[in-house]
Formats: C-alpha cells, sequence, structure tokens
C-alpha cells in the first residue's frame, strides 16, 4: 500500500482548522486522516507562543546548521591540505 504525500500547504490547513475549533473527528471523517496524523500536525505546525517559531522551521533551521558545518569542515580541511604543498 502506497503512502500519501501531502503537501506542507495541506497540512497547515488541517493545522488551521484543528487550531479554530474544528474537531478531531470532524477533520478525520472529511479528510480521510488518522488521529495521530492531526495531532503530529498540530505539533509540528502551530507556532510557539515564547519564540513565535514552529517545530518544523527550528528542524528545518538546524538541519541547515548541521549541512554548513559540515561544509566548513571539509573546507577546514582542504585548507590544511593546500597549506601544506
Amino acid at each position: 500500500m502506497k503512502r500519501k504525500k501531502y503537501t506542507v500547504d495541506f497540512k497547515k490547513t488541517i493545522v488551521d482548522l484543528y487550531n479554530n475549533g474544528t474537531s478531531i473527528n470532524e477533520l478525520k471523517n472529511e479528510y480521510g486522516l488518522s488521529n495521530a496524523i492531526i495531532y503530529n500536525w498540530a505539533k509540528l505546525y502551530t507556532k510557539d507562543d515564547a519564540t513565535g517559531q514552529t517545530q518544523a522551521d527550528v528542524l528545518a533551521l538546524q538541519k541547515r546548521l548541521a549541512q554548513l558545518e559540515s561544509e566548513n569542515d571539509i573546507l577546514k580541511k582542504a585548507l590544511t591540505i593546500f597549506a601544506k604543498k
């Protein structure tokens, strides 16, 4: 059985409906989603009051930071190799 792929916009729309008072059962029946999916999306796309960031934003920033640190390490190693020559 294939997994369904949902767009970020669709996920955010479901979260907005949930945050505006639409019940889980209504969303589940109307869109054919499970409770767990709706709760996970709500956790991922609801903004934190303290930071104003969603968990998805934080995860994307952490991924980008790891990528940049890796690129930085590669450049440092290349610099040491070329400095020896």
